[in-house]
């Protein structure tokens, strides 16, 4: 999904944990669900997991990695919103349909415009390297 030019819209229902909580943080808009819940529990089992933590700390900074990545605390949908985690929470029987309309008026703007628009945003964000973060990342698991 990284590697993917165009925007990503997720649609998380029920519970993502673990390598779940890292899919739906792949994607460019996440739409979450009020009944749904996402937690990295890695460091709580002793898991070493360094994209996790390499791609939370590209995509929302060093305080909201560390408490997602330290905490192992469950979030809902709204406490994803509320951090900036996700962009709306809806009620769960809606999920799927406003993903779906959010990637449909996506969709309708122009393609290249949509991959430039993402490429900057990446680039201004320093997430160009994301293969490079993630081998530091498993280096420090290793300790």
């Amino acid at each position: 999904m990284y590697d993917c030019p165009e925007p990503t819209v997720g649609a998380h229902e029920g519970f993502a944990v673990g390598g779940g909580a890292t899919l739906a943080f792949a994607c460019d808009v996440l739409i979450s669900g009020e009944g749904s819940m996402l937690q990295l529990i890695e460091v709580s089992i002793g898991m070493p997991a360094p994209v996790n933590p390499a791609w939370i700390d590209i995509k929302f900074g060093g305080a909201i990695a560390a408490e997602l990545t330290l905490s192992a605390d469950r979030y809902s949908g709204r406490d994803l919103v509320d951090r900036g985690l996700a962009a709306h929470v809806v009620p769960d029987d809606e999920v799927l349909g406003e993903a779906r309309a959010y990637a449909d008026r996506l969709a309708a703007h122009p393609q290249r415009a949509l991959v430039a628009a993402k490429r900057t945003m990446r680039m201004l964000n320093g997430i160009d390297d994301f293969g490079a973060r993630v081998k530091a990342a498993q280096v420090a698991w290793r300790g």
